[in-house]
């Protein structure tokens, strides 16, 4: 029995088993009517919603797994071609291409050396996965693979019953929150990928890409029994407890307790690394013919670890690999006791800084190597030596944002105190609240437990400080500012979080989102490099600058294509800028998991980035749900690595460059044509048309969705946490954050801003020339085919027969206003869809996406009851008088929100 076919039994005997025979047997009937829903009850009704919602989840699990098997399959096929075969957008298959087009070994080996992948994990208030729930479905993926591999039938009806047993426990499971979530249940949740399968995922991409590397020297022995060849440098990043942008949740405390516990995980994991290898590395060495380096570290063994060292020697006689790893994972452990619990005493011989752990490993291993035991050299040990170098013992960098307006409030109040001021001044000026729960102290207590965080947790825990909504030189003037007075030691330890004075030695990070900032973006950066205290900040950080680039909120501004050119035009102009300035630059990926916030496939966003950008590195956010879909299984993770490294690798190619810049610009006024008529068409209708708010607001849940406790933040900037959305503090369009702004849009399955403005390729491919054009375009230009194809993949997961029904909640009540807005959006997107078509030459969207459009159609039919479900409890809410009633059904639309949201899989 197929997986998705096993689940989906298991699941209807639960219902059996917890609901009854009665229940089980109609619930199909009211997914095929939900008008029998009217007259059913609100337990009934909360029952087939989470039926819905755990065949989404179900599905999905199934869907990951098959695609598990299939990478496994296709990868197994590849080896068993024998030394001529590769798996398709791999990494060897790049480094394959580039060698016959006639890269040397010594170029290739030099530009993979050179690489940097920067993925930062993020969390967003459309992301409704719970920690719990992410366990569980990791255990059922666990026993469905064992399923597969048992050879005897007990051991397979075993598994069976255990998967019985964790589809009951998702039964019983709260479907939704009953408490808002804090940023600390987001760390631990992101820190479950790490446990599972980020920590083991970076060594095995450094390992494949060391085993591709091989074939440029086919004598060369296979990885792992010989050196390594120089490898990417591969970093995570997190914003989960540093992002206070609109945030009022996220204080100092947070990110100091969010660092701790990344660096617990963290160093547990290097602990457990070391205690294994301890009890594997068995080779006897006799005493006389140690290595002077290994010898010297055993002396220093003995010195710092005392009775530890001396349970080793005499556990491990004549076995110094082994006591040499016993006495690594016992200053791990000790180094751990020191930064996380702070307990000083015993910490005698703990780590001061990962690099020293590193040293020991390659001198073990040079150890090792000499002893003729290359395997154990450049086997786990290595990997291990990866890990380190890796994650470090913080795992992911953290970085703090805030926005650029609440640090000049804060300046200025605090620029009113003179040196002669009054304590009681003093106190009163710190007590002043910029925005609801934001004060000038917890702006001085970030900036000070920053300083604290790379005191305990050493510099490279904390890196980065984000600037939100920058405007020019003087947003990095103000923080400098800010910086200063963090070390003022008037300003008690008591008023910063216990935080001594201080500040952090960071990048600052301009956070351009806006459309005039990105148009200017060139023009800014060359503002900022004329400052000569600015310059002087960035040679002090190795003359590398980073620039972040926001494709929520210019969206959102502008409209998905003139977004898209905007962020596009900003790239080349920032580059060009810093090669003026002969200064490294970093362009930092403000990606969501929705195409209406810069989502799609990353390797081929990749292929379309200006070559200049990539060459101190690709960073990118992940986002919400990405983070879930990316990490849930080993061989999804690793498989999608690859294709990162194998893209960025491409993209870096000299003759990559120069084709993209012959491609760009042969079609650049083009789409920079396109991009401004579809702007204005966007415009036209978000901004002009008199019904468009009324329509948003009747047409979408977003009025809400502040309730349903997804996330930390709350969905509208200066709102506090816990108030709704649609409540007595309701958000202007403007206010509203980016995020929750696409969650409506799909939640409606109309999916607005992933598609409309395009509706003017119809027009445009009226003309011949301009229909050869654009499909030459989307054949050559990597940029403008991924711009492309993200539509058509956004469209493709739009309904609009299910739209009609949300436009209809807008419709009864509305006027001719709200009507001739809708009739806009019916008409863009059936010209976008004829457009899109055109373009691609496809017969139907998706129609190169076979895999998708399968998952879509499978899906579909529950998807849309489930939706047409939302549109009545919608209805009957809004109509609503009495409290208990309203409360009733706000709690089954919040079901239904969280059920859709699962079934569409990338909402925001």
């Amino acid at each position: 029995m197929r997986d998705l076919e096993l689940l989906d039994a298991l699941l209807y005997d639960t219902i059996v088993e917890q609901e009854g025979a009665a229940f089980a047997a109609s619930y199909r009937k009211m997914i095929d009517s939900p008008t029998l829903l009217d007259g059913a009850s609100r337990q009934d009704a909360a029952r087939l919603i989470r039926a819905l919602t755990l065949r989404f989840r179900l599905a999905s699990l199934a869907e990951e797994r098959g695609r598990a098997i299939e990478i496994a399959q296709v990868a197994k096929a590849a080896a068993s071609g024998g030394a001529s075969a590769v798996q398709s957008d791999s990494f060897a298959e790049a480094v394959r291409t580039a060698a016959a087009a006639g890269a040397t070994a010594e170029e290739i080996r030099s530009s993979v050396a050179g690489l940097r992948f920067h993925p930062v994990l993020t969390a967003h208030p459309t992301e409704a996965r719970r920690r719990t729930l992410i366990t569980l479905l990791g255990r059922m993926r666990v026993l469905l693979d064992r399923r597969s591999a048992a050879i005897d039938p007990a051991e397979a009806a075993l598994c069976v019953r255990r998967l019985r047993e964790e589809v009951t426990n998702l039964w019983r499971m709260g479907s939704i929150r009953t408490r808002s979530v804090t940023p600390l249940d987001e760390v631990r949740s992101a820190m479950v990928h790490f446990d599972e399968t980020i920590f083991r995922l970076a060594p095995r991409l450094l390992r494949g890409v060391d085993e591709a590397l091989r074939q440029l020297d086919p004598a060369e022995g296979e990885s792992g029994s010989r050196p390594p060849h120089q490898m990417p440098t591969i970093r995570w990043g997190s914003w989960i407890g540093g992002d206070r942008d609109g945030n009022p949740n996220v204080t100092a405390v947070t990110t100091r307790e969010a660092a701790r516990i990344q660096a617990d995980h963290t160093l547990r994991a290097l602990g457990a690394v070391a205690q294994r290898l301890t009890l594997s590395i068995a080779a006897t060495v006799p005493e006389d013919t140690i290595p002077a380096s290994l010898a010297a570290a055993l002396q220093r063994d003995a010195r710092d670890l005392g009775d530890a060292e001396r349970i080793l020697r005499d556990r491990f006689p004549n076995e110094a690999y082994r006591r040499r790893l016993g006495a690594i994972a016992e200053r791990l452990w000790r180094t751990r006791q020191l930064r996380i619990h702070g307990e000083k005493k015993g910490s005698e011989g703990a780590y001061a800084d990962p690099s020293d752990l590193v040293r020991e490993l390659k001198e073990l291993g040079e150890a090792l190597s000499a002893d003729r035991l290359q395997r154990s050299a450049y086997g786990e040990l290595l990997e291990f030596q990866w890990q380190v170098e890796t994650f470090g013992f913080h795992f992911a960098a953290l970085e703090v944002r805030q926005a650029r307006a609440v640090h000049a409030a804060a300046l200025e109040v605090l620029n009113g105190i003179s040196s002669t001021s009054s304590g009681e001044a003093l106190t009163a000026a710190l007590a002043v609240e910029l925005v609801p729960g934001v004060s000038v102290a917890e702006v001085l207590a970030t900036i000070r437990v920053t300083a604290e965080v790379q005191q305990v947790h050493g510099e490279a825990a904390l890196t980065n400080y984000v600037i939100s909504g920058f405007e020019g030189a003087e947003d990095l003037r103000t923080l400098l500012a800010l910086f200063t007075w963090a070390c003022d030691e008037r300003i008690p330890s008591s008023a910063t979080a216990d935080a001594a004075p201080g500040a952090p030695l960071v990048s600052l990070v301009p956070l351009m989102e806006s459309s005039a900032a990105l148009d200017s973006a060139g023009e800014i950066l060359n503002q900022v490099l004329a400052d000569q205290r600015l310059r002087e900040q960035i040679r002090s950080r190795a003359d590398h600058l980073e620039v972040m680039l926001g494709y929520s909120d210019t969206n959102k501004e502008s409209g998905y294509l003139a977004s898209g050119w905007s962020l596009h035009q900003a790239e080349d102009a920032l580059v060009r800028a810093a090669a003026v300035h002969k200064m490294r630059i970093t362009l930092f990926h403000g990606r969501g998991g929705a195409i209406g916030r810069g989502g799609g496939p990353t390797h081929r966003a990749i292929l379309g980035q200006h070559p200049g950008g990539l060459l101190a590195g690709f960073k990118i956010t992940e986002q919400g749900e990405v983070i879930a879909s990316r990490y849930a299984d080993p061989t999804i993770a690793y498989r999608d690595g690859d294709q990162i490294l194998a893209a960025l690798f491409t993209a870096t190619q000299p003759s990559a460059a120069k084709r993209l810049e012959v491609e760009e610009q042969k079609y650049r006024e083009l789409v920079g044509t396109l991009a401004s008529e579809a702007r204005g068409a966007y415009l036209r209708l978000v901004r002009e048309e008199e019904g468009f708010e009324e329509f948003f607001r009747a047409a979408t849940p977003i009025a809400e969705l502040g309730g349903m406790n997804l996330g930390s933040r709350p969905a509208a900037r200066g709102a506090r946490g816990g108030t709704p959305v649609g409540g007595a503090q309701r958000a202007s369009i403007d206010s509203l954050r980016a995020i929750p702004w696409v969650f409506a849009w799909s939640q409606s399955r109309i999916n607005l801003p992933g598609w409309y403005g395009l509706g003017l390729l119809e027009a445009a491919l009226a003309d011949p020339k301009r229909r050869q054009a654009l499909q030459e375009a989307y054949q050559r230009w990597p940029y403008f085919s991924s711009l492309i194809d993200n539509a058509a993949m956004i469209l493709a997961k739009s309904s609009p027969a299910v739209a009609e029904e949300f436009a209809a909640l807008a419709l009864v009540a509305g006027g001719a206003p709200v009507q001739r807005v809708w009739e806009l959006i019916v008409a863009e997107r059936a010209a976008a869809e004829r457009g899109l078509l055109g373009v691609t030459g496809a017969a139907r969207l998706l129609g190169a996406e076979p895999d998708l459009q399968r998952s879509l159609e499978q899906r579909a039919p529950d998807l849309d009851a489930l939706s047409r479900i939302q549109v009545r409890l919608l209805a009957q809410l809004r109509a609503a008088t009495g409290e208990s009633e309203r409360d009733e059904l706000a709690y089954l639309v919040r079901l239904t929100v969280s059920g859709v949201a699962a079934g569409l899989r990338n909402t925001g």
